[in-house]
This record gives C-alpha cells, structure tokens and sequence, in this order.
C-alpha cells in the first residue's frame, strides 16, 4: 500500500500548485484588454487634438487590418476597481466586438472593465495606452495614423494574454511567488522521498517475494492514479461551485489551461523522485531492507531544511504584506487629499534633455524658478535622505550620519501653503512666511532637528547659487501644531515613497529668496516635485520659454495618482495570497517533520508511552531544533529592525507612522509561534496514531 507521507504529497501536489496558479493568474488579470498582443505607449503631443478627434482614423485603420483597437483610460473616482477601454472593432464578431456588445468580466469580480465605443471617449487627452488586438503590422499601422494627427510613441509587446505566462514569466513571478513555488516544490518532494524510505520494509517484502523494480513502480503507479483521481473528483466539483459564486466562471477556461500545466509540473517532478526513491531502496540489500535498515535521517534533514527557508519565506512575506497594505492606506487617504488640487499636472520630459542643447536646459531651469516664484507652481520635495547631522569624533574628527529616520522634511514654496491646510502652534492656518529669509515649520518634537540640519543643507545650494561664495542662507523657525499630516503631491517615478508625511518640517522658500540655481529647479521640475495648477498654466509656461521640444506631455497628477493607488491595491491582494501559501508551507512541513520522526523513532516513541514518560519527551531533539530555527528567526528580524535601509526608514516612517521596526519583530514572533505550534500539534496527532496502531497490534 502506498505510504501515507507519499499519498499525502500526491493530494498536495494537485492543491498546492492549483494555488500558485491561480495567484499567477491574478497577476494576469489584473492587466486590462486581455487578449491583446500589442500596446502603443503614445506620451508626445506635438499640437492641440482630442481623443474624440481620433475617431475616424483608428476606425479606418481598423477596418482595414481586420484588427480592434481599445484606449484605455483609468476611472478616477474608482481608480483600483474600474477601467474604460474605448474601442473600435475592426472583425466583426471578434473579441472586441463581442465585447461591446455584451460586456466583459475579469476573473476577479472587483475588477470592472467596461467597452465603450471609441465615438463615445469625449474631449479626454488622447495620450496614453491603446491596445492593439491584432499582429505587428496592425499596430504600426495604428501608430502611423495616429502620427498623423501630431501623435507620437512606441509599439511594445503586450503581456495580455495566457500566453504570455511562458514568454515573459518574470512579469508574472516575483520573488516571493518563486520562492514559495521552490520551497513548496522541495517540500513535496522530500515528503515523496521520506515516505518511500520510511516504508523501505514494505518494499523489502515486495522484493523478497520477488517483485521487480517495473512490478513495484507499476503498483505504486496504479495507486497514485488512484488518489489523484479521488482528490480530482474531491476537488474538482468543490472548485467549479466555487468559481461560480465567486465570479460567475469568469474567464475559468484560461484558468484551467494555466492550473493543468502547472500541475502537471509539479506532479512530473514529483512522480520522478518517486521513481528515484523507489530505485534508492532497491539499492539496500533485501534481508536489510525487509529487517527497516534504511535509514530516514537524510529525510527528516531535508525536510528541516526546507522548513527553515519556509519560516524565513513566511516571516518575509508576512512583513511585506502588513507594509503593503498600510501602504493601501496611506494611498487611499492621499486620494482624498488630491481633491485639494484635482487639476495639477505633471511635466514630464523627453529623453532629449541632458546637456545636448545647454540653452534649452537653462531656460527650462529657468521656467520653473519663474512658475515657483510667481505662485503659479507648487514645490514639494522630501528632502529627509540629503540631510545629514554631523557628529564630533574623539580628536575632533567629523562624521555625518543619515537622519531618514529621524524626521521627515518637505521643501515647499508658498503656493503649497495656501493650497494645502498647515496650522500653526496657535491653532491657526499658515498661509505664508516671512520674505527674506527661509522658514522652518517644525512640530516642537522635530525644533531642534531642524535647527541642526537645516542651515547646513541650505548652506551648500545657496553658494552655488548666490553670488558671494559661501554666503549664509539666513533661516527662520517657526513651531508646527502636532498630528499634522502633510501632502507630498506624490511623485512621477517612485511608487514606494510616501504620499503623505506625518509632523513634518516644512522648509519653505519665500519668493525672491535666492537659494537655489536654475538647474535645480530643472531638476525639481523633472522629478515631479514641482506640479503646476492645471494644464492651461503648465502650457503657458511651455510656450512662454519656448521649452516645447523636450517636453513629452502634461499629465494629470491626479490621474497619475490614481493609476499608482490601483497598482498598490493590486499588489496587495497578490502579497495576501502569497502570504496564504508561504503559511500553508509552514503547515505542510510541519506534518512532514512530524511523520518522518515518528516513524522514524518509533520504537522510542512506543516505549516513552507504555513506560509513562509524557509524549513530548521522545521528540526533544525536535522541539530542541524548532526552538533554535524559532530564536534565529526572531533574531533577523530584530536584526532586520536595526539594520534597515535609510529609504525603508524613510518609507516605515510615513507608512508605518514610525512602528516600523517593532511590526518587523512582531511579525517574525507571529510567524514562530504559528510553526512551533504547527509542529507541536503535529507531533502530538502522529505520536497518539503511531500509539493507537501499535496498541490495536498488542
């Protein structure tokens, strides 16, 4: 009869990689207009077109190609659930077409895709994404048109399809998702290699009564076709009513296709350690082999060491999934706060600008001073990662040290003040600042901070920037009401960053106050630190300063924003799910240490019960094994606390509000207590089966 280690990793074996697929799957998912092959990025806008003005033109280059084409624009009210693929069909019933006209759902039920004739996008900026269901010649084609309408951008591959899940697998396996693929893989395989080893006395009869390798392999075959066939009929069933409730079978064919060949992967790989295992005892001579002197002791290290990559796997994951999701909250209230400013936009820059037209740079530098310094611009930087203390060594010797962690600073001009709330220690708004000099607004904690780092990083820009070298930049402070939190305008490139800063110093620059040259407004402007009120006075500005040939687009902040929440948001229910697998790992190998030990101590474990001892007592070593794993895994966590990154700081103490390090600790002791109570429960069921069995035989 086939082991029960072994029977178990076999019904593992359907379940576990049904899991990894379908979070696979979910990354998939998550994109929009599947089915696409190709996507054209348009982000230059050489004159005044709307998206309504493109109608006509991507209709014909449509029709002519026997293709569909889709832009697709994000729900701003409802950025992480709902999206809007204007489309023009160009087969008749094909994919789009069928599309629009009954609907489309995704797999997960929050996610909303709505299709909308493309006649009916309305006077929406027409750069973007448009989808290109159709081969390379189609979208080229739909580039060439929309070029002719001053339009200009790329053609990518697009990762829309099931297909793309063995093309491009990296952008749909991260880290943790192959790390738990891996770990759940070899745990799997130890339990089928433990298992064949620990009935290595079973295969001894066979051979003694003179069943041959093929006889044996065949036998177990039979019996494993057996079991998967009872966990498919099990689960099967159970997985289709779940399906329907969950989604209506949304998408379930393409769902099966990825589950199957990843199951069959796995059940491969499994099935041929089988084989090897099987062929390992037929090494043992037979009287040894029929006597149990096969040794499991290669078994219970492997599946420890596995189990010690899965603690740390679940501890990291678990620790990535509480950051993602404050994270999600820290977006979802940045949301509400875009309502202060919900028509500032971005300019972003082509890949022109970088010394090759010196003039050019220089009046780009200087059209966003003249923005910042008339108000028609707000700056907002968080500069916490330039700042440094400087410390006196024994001998006078100077050392400066990073202050992320100490607390956060925001360079801002005015305009931010008068268009985002900041009150002072009186309880009354500050709408504006001393002229002359630079201000400091600091909640009282943070007073001191600043009057030790802010003169010393005004001091190195300022005598780049003024005309005696080395002059001082002259610095006023100011006292902040405390439990402030303080808007960032977010950023074009870094997800990770913070969109709100909680008791910030709030450096503000007053107009007129020479402190910074022109190439660091450049500098601001191009990282998204400085955001114009609407598109109308970014525009002016382009025009004014003749700087249009190296500017690519004016983007909605707000819009831009909303894309970011929806990709955190996503991010989060695939961390949640990598979390689910990571514990299952943790679960799946406590039941392996504690089969393979029993079985492996058996006669000890019977003794220890008949002679009184308490059952925990024959498996010391074990506990004694689990208790150093769980005293190393505390330990890096408290060393990942201490040691973390000056940006992770800076992210934990805006994110976490400052918790950072004790949620990584807290994290890791939650991790440890779930896997020593796992083994402990497993040893406890396996001990009172391994009694009760040999109880029956007496």
């Amino acid at each position: 009869m086939l082991p029960r280690l072994v029977r178990l990793a076999y019904v593992l074996g359907v379940i576990v990689p049904v899991v990894l697929a379908v979070q696979v799957f979910m990354v998939l998912d998550e994109g929009e207009g599947a089915g696409a092959l190709f996507q054209v990025v348009v982000q230059d806008l050489e004159q005044p077109v709307s998206a309504e003005d493109l109608t006509g033109t991507l209709q014909e280059v449509a029709t002519d190609g026997q293709a569909d084409v889709g832009f697709v624009v994000v729900d701003l009210t409802d950025p992480t659930r709902t999206k809007h693929i204007y489309a023009v069909a160009g087969t008749p019933g094909g994919v789009v077409a069928d599309r629009l006209a009954g609907g489309y759902r995704h797999f997960a039920p929050y996610i909303e895709e709505h299709y909308r004739a493309f006649s009916e996008v309305g006077d929406l900026d027409p750069r973007g994404y448009y989808l290109v269901w159709g081969d390379r010649a189609d979208a080229d084609a739909v580039l060439t048109a929309l070029g002719e309408h001053g339009l200009s951008g790329e053609v990518h591959p697009y990762a829309g399809h099931v297909g793309a899940l063995l093309t491009d697998p990296q952008l749909f396996v991260n880290g943790h998702r192959l790390t738990a693929a891996a770990v759940a893989l070899l745990a799997l395989v130890v339990m089928v290699g433990g298992g064949v080893v620990m009935s290595a006395q079973a295969y001894g009869v066979q051979r003694l009564q003179g069943s041959s390798f093929g006889a044996v392999f065949r036998r177990d075959l039979h019996e494993v076709v057996v079991v998967l066939a009872g966990t498919v009929a099990v689960a099967a069933p159970v997985a289709v009513v779940v399906l329907w409730f969950y989604n209506r079978w949304a998408r379930a064919g393409e769902l099966a296709a990825v589950v199957l060949g990843v199951t069959c992967l796995f059940l491969v790989v499994v099935l041929l350690t089988h084989l090897a295992a099987i062929g390992l005892s037929f090494r043992v001579p037979i009287l040894a082999a029929v006597k149990g002197h096969f040794s499991a002791d290669w078994a219970l290290v492997g599946v420890f060491a596995i189990r010690v990559a899965g603690v740390f796997l679940a501890a990291s994951v678990a620790f990535a999934t509480l950051q993602t999701a404050l994270q999600v909250e820290d977006r979802a209230a940045a949301q509400e706060r875009w309502d202060t400013d919900p028509h500032a936009v971005y300019v972003q820059l082509s890949g022109q600008m970088g010394g090759d037209d010196p003039e050019l740079e220089a009046a780009f530098g200087s059209m966003a001073r003249e923005a910042v310094e008339h108000g028609d611009a707000v700056l907002v930087d968080d500069i916490s990662r330039q700042l440094t203390l400087t410390e006196r060594l024994p001998g006078g010797r100077a050392e400066g040290r990073s202050t992320a962690d100490a607390c956060p600073v925001l360079l801002a001009n005015e305009a931010y003040l008068e268009r985002q709330a900041v009150t002072g220690a009186s309880g009354e708004r500050v709408t504006s600042v001393p002229d002359g000099a630079v201000t400091a607004l600091a909640p009282p904690a943070c007073l001191s901070f600043a009057q030790d780092v802010i003169p010393g990083f005004m001091g190195g820009p300022a005598r780049s920037a003024q005309e005696t070298p080395g002059g001082a930049v002259e610095v006023s402070y100011q006292e902040l009401a405390t439990a402030q939190s303080h808007f960032t305008y977010g950023t074009m490139n870094d997800l990770q960053d913070a969109a709100l800063v909680h008791d910030a110093v709030l450096v503000v620059v007053p107009p007129g106050t020479q402190v910074f040259p022109d190439d660091f407004y450049g500098a601001f402007l191009t990282q998204g630190n400085i955001v114009f009120p609407d598109a109308a006075t970014a525009q002016r500005y382009v025009d004014e300063f003749e700087v249009g040939s190296i500017v690519n687009g004016i983007w909605s902040a707000k819009q831009h924003a909303a894309g970011q929440y929806a990709q955190v948001v996503a991010s989060s229910r695939l961390m949640l799910l990598s979390l689910l697998v990571a514990l299952f790992i943790l679960v799946v190998t406590a039941v392996s240490v504690s089969a393979i030990h029993v079985r492996r101590s058996a006669q000890l474990v019977y003794v220890h019960h008949i002679t009184g001892w308490p059952w925990w007592r024959a498996h010391r070593w074990v506990l004694a094994v689990e208790t150093a794993l769980a005293s190393v895994a505390i330990g890096v966590g408290v060393n990942g606390a201490l040691a973390t990154t000056h940006e992770a700081v800076r992210f934990e103490a805006a994110v976490l509000a400052g918790n950072g390090p004790a949620l990584r600790v807290a994290v890791a002791v939650a991790v440890v207590l779930l896997a020593f109570g796992a083994v402990l429960v497993g040893l406890r069921r396996a001990t009172s089966r391994l009694v009760s069995t040999r109880s029956a035989d007496s």
